[in-house]
């Protein structure tokens, strides 16, 4: 087996840039300069270039420097140069130049060890010296045993000895892995077939033939969706033949168990063919007790047929399951209405009423009476939904997931036809029964704007109060005190016609890789921490401006130290580090989920669940395309929460989460020749994009933030359809008469980031725009 590259630089899964400089958008404050910069400020450059995104620059200057030898800081800065360019090197494929870099550190620098061994092993593999990088491994981890490369330095030596000779230390790597937690790490999930096939290779040249197969049958077992299990077969069958055993039975369990993997793998034949080997070893038909199994083994092979766009098939295997008594649960009619649901709503509600009625009891028969009433309700056949609402209220009055929703959409047909004191009254009842509900605070705010529209003003003011004493800060605490202050739903238009008005709002400059040496020491050494080396690599990396390797070792930082006093002097850390997403998960944790109310106070813990990402670039292509800043900041949070290496089941790439084919009309629309969608991971060029893209939906929609905002998550396309229906409503109504519950959602989160962006960065005084109520819930 070829010794294969393992992923250089973080050990998560995250795409490292790969942009060539020369086709990156230029930005004025990270262009080389023209002048000639010495010392301190052309490392500084450099660093930042390379946090930035910008490995090319970068390197010039590095490389400059190095040969002209023009430090301030002689042995440190020709260190770390060295190290940054051969980690930048190596990350380009070139393995020669690396190791150069590498080899010229001098042993003055003992920081980031573990990384320089790892990396010269890293180079050593590329150029084809396995035993020099063999020894640069088990250096790593005889020396740095907690080392964040543990575990990819134990694969890649598990890879090297699969090609060695000497098959005795091979299999005692491969005993050794097998006996420690190794199996259980990060480094072997991610590619647990090759590891394991690997293994047993290793345990078999040595004579361990029983160890082997045990190693095989696990892969055939537990990683069943693999590329390796799927032909380990032949290996077992033959390894049981010369161990004289019989052919492999697996329990059904297990069996059961590699149907669902295949079928998540997307190995439908697969999956359908060991759905049938199940069904048929545990068919009544042989005088087996009907066992969960064989029920599991049923739906399964129904919801294969369903993925394989064969729905009559499995309607067949359901109708046939039902009708012999094995819909123990209600979960055949369950997926009988479901299929009905593509073809009728008519039909599907049918479906729905039909397990609640044999079915009563059935865990599933609230949600298909909440989705029988659902269904139609969106046919505009209120009379009937109500009915079925109010079923649900009185056949399952204490179940905590569908009766909440059915109190609000009862609430809210009673709102639409005009009748605002049934409304209240509904609305009324889920505030009261449901307090810990999601639909909570929509139900308050719901109640008070139907109270107001009854002209009942002083039911209104205490709805709308309770809301701000609650959740000042959520969208509908938005909502209620713009209603308070007598102000629209659409008031933020405001901030989209600024710039026609001579106002141009700017961004307070945030910078990642600015802090000096002195910061970066005294945050480290802030606190007594479990696991120091890593908090110590971290602080490095991000003075290198590896900002993506300082995240992973602070997260091993926050794992390994617990409590909030640690956690508080962690988020700083990785906010330097451009970990922003990290940062306000450690501040989730802190608050314990539920922030304080927003007040001067505390605005830094609200700066770091909203934070200035990328704020350079932001500022220059929001400007640029005549939107508010704070409208973009608003999107990646909640598109990417400022991670600008994610990329979303649906190929939506980068900070703005854009998909190639709307990247492709963008680069077309800017005369942008040979576009290469891996651009879209580059910071800079997906705010352009997305910016871009933003403005056009702002303009398409008359200047209209909520129709862009939606049109930016559900099509414009959709959006078009919802205005001819309901572009009349007020906004606020247009929200929640969005179909599609995903883009609902989505204009909520955004519109209340918005908010909070404009009022932490926007000049306004937060104890005047969040005013703290002295009533509390429990005195309502």
């Amino acid at each position: 087996m070829a010794v294969t590259a393992f992923a250089v630089g973080s050990s998560c899964a995250h795409k490292t840039p790969s942009v060539p400089d020369e086709v990156r958008f230029p930005t004025s404050d990270l262009e080389i300069p023209t002048e000639r910069v010495t010392g301190e400020e052309d490392y500084d450059r450099a660093r930042t270039l390379v946090a930035h995104g910008r490995p090319e620059s970068a390197r010039l200057i590095l490389e400059e420097k190095t040969r002209e030898a023009r430090f301030e800081q002689p042995d440190l800065q020709a260190d770390r140069s060295e190290f940054l360019l051969g980690v930048l090197a190596l990350r380009d494929g070139y393995a020669e130049k690396a190791l150069g870099h590498l080899q010229k550190i001098s042993f003055n620098y003992d920081r980031l060890v573990d990384y320089q061994l790892w990396y010269t092993a890293r180079a050593q593999v590329q150029l084809e010296h396995p035993d020099k990088a063999r020894t640069a491994l088990t250096d790593l981890l005889a020396r740095y045993p907690d080392s964040i490369w543990k575990d990819q330095a134990f694969y890649l030596l598990l890879e090297i000895v699969s090609t060695d000779p000497d098959r005795d230390a091979g299999a005692e790597l491969a005993t050794d892995l097998v006996l420690s937690d190794w199996l259980d790490s990060a480094a072997f999930k991610e590619k647990p077939g090759p590891a394991l096939e690997m293994i047993a290779g290793l345990l078999d040249g040595a004579g361990k033939k029983r160890e082997a197969l045990d190693m095989l049958e696990l892969l055939h077992t537990d990683y069943a969706g693999t590329e390796e299990a799927m032909e380990a077969g032949e290996s077992i069958a033959t390894l049981r033949k010369e161990l004289g055993l019989g052919p492999l039975a697996l329990p059904p369990a297990k069996q059961l168990s590699r149907v669902k993997q295949l079928y998540r793998a997307g190995e439908l034949d697969a999956a359908l063919n060991e759905a049938n080997e199940l069904l048929r070893a545990t068919s009544p038909e042989r005088g087996i007790p009907i066992s969960d199994e064989y029920i599991g083994g049923i739906s399964w092979k129904g919801k294969t047929y369903e993925a394989m766009g064969e729905p009559d098939k499995a309607r067949r295997l359901y109708n046939k399951a039902v009708e012999v008594g094995y819909d123990r649960d209600g979960t055949f009619r369950f997926r009988l209405a479901k299929i009905a649901s593509r073809i009728s709503n008519t039909q599907a509600i049918k479906q729905y009423l039909l397990l609640v009625k044999h079915l009563p009891d059935s865990s599933l028969a609230p949600q298909a009476l909440y989705t029988a009433a659902r269904l139609a309700q969106i046919s505009n056949n209120d009379r009937l939904a109500v009915s079925l609402f109010g079923r649900l209220l009185d056949e399952y009055p204490n179940d905590k997931e569908w009766v909440p929703l059915a109190y609000f959409n009862e609430g809210w047909i009673e709102f639409r036809k005009g009748d605002y004191a049934e409304a209240v009254a509904a609305f009324d009842k889920l505030i009261k029964r449901f307090p810990d509900s999601d639909e909570y605070l929509r139900a308050i705010y719901w109640a008070g704007r139907a109270a107001a529209m009854a002209n009942d003003q002083p039911t209104a003011r205490n709805h709308m109060e309770l809301l701000l004493s609650e959740r000042p800060a959520s969208y509908y605490g938005m909502l209620a005190r713009m209603w308070m202050e007598k102000r629209s739903f659409d008031s933020m238009l405001v901030a989209l016609s600024e710039r026609e008005s001579g106002i141009e709002r700017t961004l307070p400059e945030r910078h990642v890789v600015d802090e000096s040496e002195a910061w970066l020491t005294a945050q480290v050494d802030r606190y007594q921490w479990e696991m120091p080396g890593a908090v110590k690599n971290a602080g490095e990396l991000i003075a290198l401006g590896l900002l993506r390797e300082a995240e992973d070792e602070l997260s091993r930082a926050a794992d390994a130290n617990k409590g909030k006093d640690a956690w508080r002097a962690l988020v700083p850390l990785f906010e330097r580090a451009g970990a922003w997403r990290s940062a306000q998960r450690l501040a989730f944790r802190i608050d314990g989920g539920r922030p304080p109310v927003v007040a001067e106070d505390n605005r830094d813990h609200w700066e770091v669940l909203y934070p200035l990402g990328f704020s350079t670039f932001v500022d220059q292509y929001a400007h640029r395309n005549g939107i508010d800043p704070h409208l973009v900041l608003s999107i990646i949070r909640e598109e990417s929460h400022f991670d600008p290496q994610i990329t979303s089941w649906a190929d939506a790439r980068g900070l703005m989460q854009i998909i190639p084919p709307t990247g492709e009309q963008i680069a077309s629309a800017h005369r942008m020749r040979d576009f290469d969608p891996e651009r879209l991971y580059d910071p800079e060029t997906n705010i352009r994009f997305g910016t871009y893209y933003l403005a056009k939906l702002v303009r398409r929609f008359g200047g209209n933030p909520v129709m862009a905002i939606a049109s930016y998550n559900g099509g414009p396309h959709n959006v078009e359809k919802w205005k001819k229906r309901n572009g009349h409503l007020d906004l606020d109504i247009f929200v929640e008469e969005i179909p599609f519950h995903e883009t609902r959602n989505y204009v909520k989160k955004v519109y209340r980031s918005w908010g909070l962006y404009r009022t932490l960065y926007g000049g306004e005084n937060l104890a005047a725009r969040f005013k703290e109520s002295t009533e509390t819930a429990s005195n309502r």
